[in-house]
């Protein structure tokens, strides 16, 4: 119940522009304090569990909440308490969190699995909500939502309100769904659907223009692929997503129906579609493939010379991938200088947009 809670105040948060104003961040705020205050009922009825953290873990939650008292004190000399006060708030906050995620580590055996696996479902309905403004722009429920977001800013940004802080949280979300992806004791269909959701998820942060999210993107996989014990498997299934992801991605970016700002509705839903052909296309080829692939990864026995002949296609094969996408961007209508006069642009002839 606790991980529910926090996920569901994950999601919560994410469709609310991450949760950064008034009044989302007071709901996050309070949803949380009145989840401490249960779960800590139900610890002095029932016995709290015993954190096992590193102590370079507890020495940041250390820190943290000095960093917490730290803020409440300077309440008496700043020259804007009320802002100090909020900002207190919200470090109480990331306590309350950091807190309660320990809580979580030391009650399930499984915890870091189970979290895995909901920060899977929490990013993947973002990606949905996000790659639909580019598939499918025109679709919309009165009152609840609308995914025609895209014709003044091109590059994807909602639900957060901020491309790159929806690139960024993508980038955490790859390697969890990768881990699935390379676990051999889970059962296919889940190790394939993990695999086509690593590709929305590309796409995702490709169509976001997010230069930050893609280098966090690679520090992530990186360090995953060096912590993971089954680096050349990592390899090997990351080459198969960006094959997969390649062409929908070029082809998106060099759309100007697509890539241009002030492009009417009916157009860029005729270029949607043509771009969902394309990714549903890549994505069963992606299927196809990826059975081959574990059935190949069962019995196979790798030398060390072929490792090596691995290595070098599949590095090879990462560079031939990144020259296409610079090429693709810029061949685009935005082009890879302009982003920011672009965006300048933008915002000076939409003020209201602006001020949101």
């Amino acid at each position: 119940m606790l991980v529910g809670a926090l996920l569901v105040t994950c999601l919560y948060a994410a469709f609310a522009h991450g949760a950064v104003s008034s009044p989302d961040e007071e709901r996050v705020q309070l949803g949380l304090a009145v989840v401490a205050l249960l779960a800590a009922a139900v610890w002095c009825w029932q016995g709290a569990p015993t954190p096992h953290a590193p102590g370079l873990v507890r020495a940041g939650l250390a820190s943290l909440i000095a960093f917490a008292a730290w803020s409440g004190v300077s309440v008496l000399w700043s020259v804007a308490p009320d802002r100090t006060w909020t900002e207190c708030n919200r470090v109480i906050t990331y306590c309350l969190v950091l807190v309660l995620a320990l809580a979580v580590g030391a009650s399930l055996r499984r915890g870091v699995r189970v979290v895995t696996e909901g920060l899977l479902v929490v990013c993947l309905a973002v990606t949905v909500y996000a790659l639909g403004q580019k598939l499918v722009p025109g679709l919309h429920l009165g009152g609840v939502f609308t995914l025609d977001q895209t014709g003044v800013v091109q590059r994807l940004q909602e639900p957060l309100g901020y491309w790159n802080a929806l690139a960024l949280l993508l980038a955490m979300a790859v390697p969890a769904a990768l881990s699935v992806v390379v676990d051999r004791t889970r059962p296919d269909p889940v190790r394939l659907a993990a695999s086509t959701a690593i590709v929305a998820m590309l796409l995702t942060i490709g169509f976001t223009y997010s230069r930050g999210g893609v280098l966090a993107l690679l520090v992530a996989l990186a360090l995953t692929m060096m912590l993971s014990g089954a680096w050349l498997r990592c390899l090997m299934w990351l080459a198969a997503v960006a094959i997969a992801a390649a062409p929908v991605l070029v082809v998106g970016l060099a759309s100007h129906r697509l890539t241009a700002a002030g492009v009417g509705l009916g157009a860029r839903e005729s270029a949607g579609g043509e771009l969902a052909v394309v990714l549903g296309a890549c994505v069963t080829l992606l299927v196809l493939g990826g059975r081959q692939l574990i059935r190949r990864e069962r019995r196979a026995a790798v030398s060390p010379v072929a490792v090596r002949v691995v290595v070098r296609g599949l590095v090879a094969a990462a560079v031939s991938m990144a020259a296409v996408a610079v090429i693709a961007v810029a061949l685009s209508h935005r082009g890879a200088e302009r982003d920011g006069v672009t965006r300048l642009v933008e915002l000076h002839h939409h003020p209201h947009h602006q001020r949101r």
